[in-house]
């Protein structure tokens, strides 16, 4: 029936709707003008809980490689060093967490082959991380937070670095990644 009564009317279910209920953007008050982010506005926290998810995330990277690209030159073009696979790049990180974290001296991963790098990063990161995450982190403070920079400094380079292939995921030379 009121189909009916609107069809004759000639006029759309939703006509009139629009002037009746939107609000006058003229009478909302004005938004006031934002700052510019800066240094000292933005509060980054960089914690232990930062380095876990960075070092699962290019673990995980390594883990989906096939063999060919982790026996593969991380940059073909560099001629710095030819024999830096991304399986070797992967295992000097998972050595340099080791280091960092509380390897006993003179014990590190060893190369076990390309496939575990990528577990090697694993628990050698996370292993960072728990120590981090102590009491006794908590109290050396600048020193702990020293060991926290430096481990991410070195996962995020090699993940820049496109260690774990393709650089990122982006687009180069007009080709994805495989």
């Amino acid at each position: 029936m009121t189909g009916e009564r609107l069809a004759t009317a000639g006029s759309a279910p939703t006509e009139g709707i629009t002037e009746r209920y939107a609000p006058d953007m003229s009478t909302l008050p004005p938004e006031p003008p934002r700052k510019p982010a800066t240094r000292e506005s933005v509060a980054v926290v960089v914690g232990p809980a930062v380095l876990a998810l960075e070092v699962r995330r290019l673990a995980d990277r390594f883990r989906h490689l096939s063999e060919s690209r982790l026996a593969a030159r991380i940059d073909p073009d560099d001629p710095s060093d030819p024999t830096v696979t991304r399986a070797g790049a992967g295992l000097a990180l998972a050595r340099r967490l080791a280091e960092l974290g509380d390897a006993p001296e003179g014990l590190e991963p060893g190369d076990v082959g390309p496939f575990a790098v990528g577990d090697q990063i694993a628990v050698t990161g996370l292993d960072l991380v728990a120590l981090l995450e102590t009491e006794e982190a908590a109290e050396r403070g600048s020193a702990a937070s020293v060991l926290l920079e430096q481990a991410l400094g070195a996962v995020r380079e090699l993940a820049a670095r496109g260690g774990a292939g393709g650089g990122g995921g982006g687009v180069v030379a007009g080709r994805r990644p495989m």
